[in-house]
């Protein structure tokens, strides 16, 4: 004998598996593509990228700026900013400026970026 609500666990946990694929995908697509973290709109017009990395080692750097470069292309801005746990530092790439800050700091800024 079969329980009349074990066909609709099946289809349920089938959905929770098609769900957890399709976000596997999503996600694996994302980081191939070196997307952008944030994109801060004000007054419905983008105002900042942001990219969010505890630290910038040489394994993640060029993922991290070229992820900020994408997204500056995109929205046509000339500056973003890579938030990271403690580091401080400026990149300039062709007429573009993304400043790695420290969370501390972007974090007591008025304005942040």
């Amino acid at each position: 004998m079969v329980s009349g609500g074990f066909p609709e666990f099946v289809k349920t946990r089938q959905q929770e598996i098609l769900m957890q694929c399709f976000n596997d995908i999503i996600t694996r697509d994302i980081i191939e593509r070196k997307a952008c973290d944030f994109v801060v709109y004000a007054n419905g017009k983008v105002k900042d990228v942001i990219q969010v990395c505890y630290q910038l080692y040489q394994n993640n750097m060029n993922r991290e700026i070229k992820g900020a470069l994408e997204a500056m292309e995109f929205f046509n801005l000339s500056e973003s900013v890579i938030i990271t746990h403690d580091q401080a530092d400026t990149f300039s790439i062709n007429n573009k400026t993304i400043k790695a800050i420290p969370f501390y700091r972007w974090a007591t800024t008025k304005t942040k970026s």
